[in-house]
């Protein structure tokens, strides 16, 4: 069994934490809060923006117009390796491809979460 780049990284256990909850679809986004609730998934919509869609963790990540501005090196990094129209999961495995590259989704998910109401 092999162990994701991320777990072996020299990183803040907080950071490391984030990434694996947001690996393991477990970040605190209205797509897993809301099954506690017992809301139904189409009502999981994100509060953060009106685009009146599930806030999951492509919404989160890719979609929200709230966290643009942090988004941009995470942006970028997708526009150089020329993934910015692929598929969520193929954009997922790069994401988690390369220390660098895991370092800045961390820090996107680190200030993004702060800004989370």
């Amino acid at each position: 069994i092999s162990v994701e780049l991320y777990v072996s990284m020299n990183m803040s256990k907080h950071l490391r934490s984030l990434l694996t909850q947001l690996r393991s679809g477990i970040l605190s986004l209205e797509i897993e809060t809301g099954r506690y609730y017992g809301i139904t998934r189409e009502q999981r919509i994100c509060k953060q923006c009106n685009l009146h869609v599930i806030e999951n963790e492509q919404h989160f990540l890719f979609d929200c117009p709230k966290y643009i501005t942090y988004r941009t090196a995470l942006h970028n990094r997708l526009q150089e390796a020329n993934l910015d129209d692929t598929k969520f999961t193929v954009k997922m495995e790069f994401l988690f491809s390369s220390c660098k590259i895991i370092i800045t989704l961390a820090k996107y998910t680190e200030i993004s979460l702060k800004h989370h109401a």
